[in-house]
């Protein structure tokens, strides 16, 4: 492939246009050059949640292990804390990367790299139980990797 003409920029550009949901990352070396394109989705995302109305604390999609909602608010669950925000749960789903985390009831999302079991009515977090409905556990077995 010739790049003689052709600045990075108009080539992010074109390839913005080609694929709006991915991220285009350069490699270069020397004379040689990689093109590669990772979907949005799929990579974790670095975010600021309000605590209150003086704290926002930085965390990132990798730390979540899991969300549930506690009456207005919703808890989320890290490996390091707990943090209660103010916003719904399904706007929450919204923000979080789609092919990372998985709804499992009306009251709870789950990151599926931090499930370590999956039994009939109930996902396994962090030594935590958290029931599963059978419309969410049947979507969860459709996104995950299954052997046997």
């Amino acid at each position: 492939m010739s790049f003689k003409n052709l600045s990075s920029f108009s080539l992010i550009k074109d390839k913005e246009d080609k694929f709006p949901d991915r991220y285009v990352i350069f490699s270069t070396y020397f004379s040689y050059i990689r093109i590669e394109y990772y979907p949005q989705n799929t990579m974790h995302q670095d975010f600021f949640l309000q605590i209150s109305t003086k704290l926002l604390v930085k965390i990132n999609s990798s730390e979540i292990c899991y969300i549930e909602t506690e009456n207005q608010f919703s808890k989320i669950i890290t490996d390091t804390a707990i943090h209660r925000v103010y916003i719904a749960l399904y706007r929450l789903e919204s923000l979080l990367p789609e092919d990372l985390f998985c709804r499992v009831n009306r009251s709870s999302i789950v990151s599926i790299c931090k499930i370590s079991k999956i039994g009939e009515e109930a996902v396994f977090v962090k030594e935590r139980e958290i029931y599963i409905s059978k419309k969410c556990r049947n979507e969860l077995i459709t996104r995950i990797k299954v052997i046997g």
